[in-house]
């Protein structure tokens, strides 16, 4: 199974021409750009053929010229930035050009499917690797990377070992983490402050619940103390974990942890609803799947959000008036070992596609 739950970018066994080092720009350049980007090259929409390569005409010398689909969920500022990695790749290998294909979270994972069915994968590509890496890991799709690393195509000399196995599936390393990152409960601390407030001590869930509803008692009808992560699967995760549990078992094959586990998850965050501590279910459902820019904590309808900690970058620029914090989500009531109370660690991932077998381009 995957060691860990992660975000990965994997790469399909369709082609091998140019992944291992186009890769190693992706994980390594990433820290380096950032600032004002041009409009993004990425299509949002797009929807190509075959990643065919044609022969150089200039002669055997020259580097055969060769074509990469790469895709990726997120929002523009992210295309920005990878259009940015993408960009210094090619001018470099001007041989090589990539093709951009970015969509939502929540439309990025049919329009995967219906690739894979149709045998149009993309030849690198973003997977979560929690809830898809078994699925995709069993259909011979994906390409190995440890022969790149083997030849020194891919170094990861200083990369944290476990970091590096969250991206292995049954021991073989099919993904690499674009970054690592932490579930986290993030506030609005000028928001909490003007209400007369201090930011809590995190504990457990019931503790949690009394500091919510001293929100909910000074907090404006129209106004709640946090998001419904009751569908999260990071955050069942979360506290499944907190019980001695994991959201997996051993061999990938089934859940880690019991239906009763999940009923009494559930249950928490149904009484949360009942007594107004998070917002309507319609609510909800129509800002699920928004960009964070335009997310229910930024419109600052909530006073915490539950997400990934790099949200909170993405927050503050859409806020900066207002003063940001985050602390550790909070472990179930009858959390079996004190470890499992702190934030949990969830590197994100990048992978390949794994058709056709042609040597890597000079």
């Amino acid at each position: 199974m995957w060691s860990t739950p992660k975000n990965g970018v994997i790469v399909s066994m369709k082609r091998k021409q140019g992944i291992a080092f186009l890769l190693a720009v992706l994980l390594l350049v990433l820290s380096a750009c950032g600032g004002g980007a041009n409009e993004p090259k990425s299509n949002s929409s797009s929807e190509t053929g075959g990643s065919d390569s044609g022969s150089s005409a200039s002669g055997s010398s020259a580097p055969e010229k060769v074509e990469l689909r790469i895709s990726w969920w997120g929002n523009a500022e992210r295309a920005k930035l990878y259009d940015q990695i993408l960009d210094m790749y090619e001018s470099e290998n001007p041989h090589v050009t990539t093709v951009r294909e970015w969509t939502s979270f929540n439309d990025y994972w049919p329009k995967l499917a219906t690739q894979v069915a149709g045998n149009n994968i993309p030849d690198i590509f973003s997977l979560h690797v929690l809830l898809y890496g078994g699925d995709y890991g069993s259909r011979n799709v994906l390409e190995p990377l440890q022969p790149y690393v083997d030849q020194g195509l891919i170094n990861l000399d200083g990369w944290d070992p476990a970091v590096i196995d969250a991206g292995k599936l049954n021991g073989v390393l099919y993904a690499l983490p674009k970054g690592v990152t932490s579930s986290a409960l993030i506030f609005n601390t000028t928001m909490i402050k003007n209400l007369g407030l201090d930011l809590p001590e995190i504990g457990t869930l019931s503790e949690f619940k009394s500091y919510l509803q001293q929100l909910r008692d000074k907090m404006p009808a129209d106004q709640y103390p946090i998001v419904d992560a009751s569908f999260d699967d990071h955050y069942v995760e979360s506290f499944v974990r907190s019980k001695g549990k994991s959201f997996l078992s051993s061999d990938g094959s089934g859940l880690g942890f019991a239906k009763e586990d999940l009923m009494e998850f559930w249950s928490i965050w149904e009484e949360f609803r009942q007594l107004g501590l998070t917002v309507p279910v319609g609510m909800t459902v129509e800002n699920t799947g928004q960009p964070a820019e335009n997310s229910l904590f930024v419109k600052q309808r909530v006073a915490i959000d539950m997400k990934p900690s790099n949200h909170g970058k993405i927050y503050s620029r859409n806020l900066p008036d207002v003063e940001i914090n985050m602390l550790r989500t909070p472990s179930a009531d009858n959390a079996v070992f004190e470890a499992a109370r702190t934030c949990r660690r969830r590197p994100g991932s990048s992978a390949t596609n794994r058709s056709t077998r042609k040597k890597r381009p000079n």
